[in-house]
């Protein structure tokens, strides 16, 4: 909370340096935080160099919607330019069909939410 100098829109990431969320306001000893891929949140994210949006499903996981002409890899990172271009989850799987022209990529935290004993917090850039 604030006594531990956390701010509301502090960044808050796991071990490895991905975005799980934003502080919200701040109580004494306990924070809030929303998570990035809260369901019906919605966010610009570049993958593979593309501009896209990410769009939450809740518990780590998001999918984005991209023309199937982009070459997208499994396992390749997905970062957020407004979070200071970190990194905020990989992509799991890949749904394309033939009949369509685009593809459905399916990202998650590269943890399991659940298990996280500890978080990173940084301040906002002002």
């Amino acid at each position: 909370g604030s006594s531990d100098g956390i701010v509301s829109g502090s960044l808050v990431l796991t071990h490895g340096g991905f975005v799980v969320g934003l502080a919200g306001d701040p109580g004494l000893h306990t924070t809030i935080v929303t998570e990035v891929f809260a369901p019906g949140v919605s966010s610009e994210a570049q993958v593979s160099g593309t501009p896209v949006i990410i769009y939450g499903s809740g518990g780590g996981n998001a999918r984005i919607e991209i023309p199937r002409g982009i070459t997208v890899l499994i396992g390749e990172t997905v970062f957020a330019p407004a979070l200071g271009q970190r990194p905020i989850g990989i992509v799991g799987n890949i749904s394309s069909s033939s009949a369509s022209a685009s593809q459905e990529l399916y990202v998650r935290l590269p943890v399991n939410l659940a298990s996280l004993s500890f978080v990173y917090v940084i301040p906002p850039r002002n």
